[in-house]
């Protein structure tokens, strides 16, 4: 694993002992000295293929497709397995939204080396991202069964619940968690599977066929207050209104209101609940309601209050209108973006209660 990306191309075995000096310059961030270091390593042994590919992961972290394309050239030109660089070149392509080229690519390398198990795995990524799920799976399958990795079950998890098949996409992910070599990896699918349970509340619907705000749900954990709609896009003083409902029907209690924003809506809500209003948190014992109208990165204000919630797992954080680059807030009245929609706290309320919400289990004074 490098940094926090998590692989996207199947490696091999991490076990030979003289890629440890590389790895470790890569996960110190030192990318300019562990390209040397790979470079240095598979000059000596160029048939070590996961010297190749965490090379290669290196470049391709920096997002530069010739880069990628060069260097799994260069897998052959070395004397490496040529069904590694084929493989490499279709990933990169893939990577870079040149799906078609990409997987010409690695057809190719399936040609050359049919029981190449790096080849099925990336000829089912490429077949995902084109919406071929079906190929996708046998190509996965394929994959697994010449070489069981927890990458492979990963990205299974991701076909099958793109496909609406939740109950299998769970037992795929929960496989990945399993057999997970690296914490990252299992992290990854302990949040895919918490991703899949909550589109699972849905019933059989596909993600795509669900809208937004229930995507939204589905992907972040946050509640959405409104719900999509012919109607009229809600207003402000509509949002407050369903906001204290929800807060009412669920029994939340709250020590403060902490604004991070100036806008006059904030004291009326303060008072409809009956909280005193802070500009910042004052101790460690608060159960703080966090309020902004639409946060961005620029409103330090926003990132430290909301930081306190999550780290001290109380409170609640709540905005009018969520920005899509915003990390999500626990309540969104609405998404940014979204036309039109009705206040729903009842269903909000339900939401709330999933045991994947991100406000299960939170401290909110009940």
């Amino acid at each position: 694993m490098i940094g926090s990306r998590r692989r996207e191309v199947f490696t091999g075995s991490p076990s030979e002992r003289a890629l440890a000096r590389p790895r470790h310059l890569a996960h110190e961030g030192r990318v300019a000295e562990a390209a040397q270091a790979y470079r240095a390593v598979l000059t000596e042994q160029p048939n070590l293929d996961a010297g190749w590919v965490e090379w290669f992961q290196l470049v391709q972290h920096q997002n530069s497709l010739d880069a990628a394309l060069a260097l799994a050239h260069e897998v052959e030109a070395r004397g490496g397995r040529p069904a590694l660089g084929r493989t490499l070149a279709g990933s990169a392509l893939v990577e870079h939204g040149r799906h078609r080229e990409g997987l010409a690519e690695l057809e190719r390398a399936l040609a050359t080396d049919p029981d190449f198990a790096p080849v099925w795995h990336e000829l089912g990524r490429a077949a995902f991202r084109l919406g071929e799920n079906a190929r996708a799976l046998l190509a996965l399958d394929r994959a697994f069964a010449l070489e069981p990795r927890p990458e492979t079950l990963y990205l299974r998890g991701r076909v099958l619940r793109a496909a609406g098949r939740y109950a299998a996409a769970e037992v795929a992910f929960e496989g990945a968690g399993q057999t997970a070599e690296y914490p990252e990896q299992r992290s990854d699918a302990e949040t895919e599977l918490a991703v899949t349970r909550r589109f699972s509340a849905f019933g059989h619907h596909r993600p795509d066929q669900l809208e937004d705000t229930d995507r939204w749900f589905a992907e972040t954990g946050g509640v959405p207050l409104t719900r999509a709609g012919m109607e009229a896009t809600p207003t402000d003083d509509d949002l407050l209104a369903a906001f204290e409902a929800l807060c009412r029907d669920e029994g939340w209690q709250f020590t403060e209101l902490v604004r991070t924003d100036d806008w006059p809506g904030w004291s009326r809500l303060a008072a409809a609940l009956d909280l005193p209003v802070r500009r910042e948190i004052p101790n460690a014992a608060a159960v703080p309601l966090v309020v902004g109208t639409r946060p961005d990165s620029s409103r330090p204000e926003w990132a430290a209050a909301a930081g306190w919630v999550g780290s001290s797992d109380r409170g609640l954080t709540f905005v009018l209108i969520q920005p899509e680059a915003l990390p999500p807030a626990d309540v969104a009245g609405v998404l940014d973006g979204t036309m039109g929609g009705r206040p729903d706290p009842a269903r909000a309320a339900r939401l709330s209660r999933h045991a994947e919400s991100r406000l299960r289990g939170r401290g909110l004074g009940r």
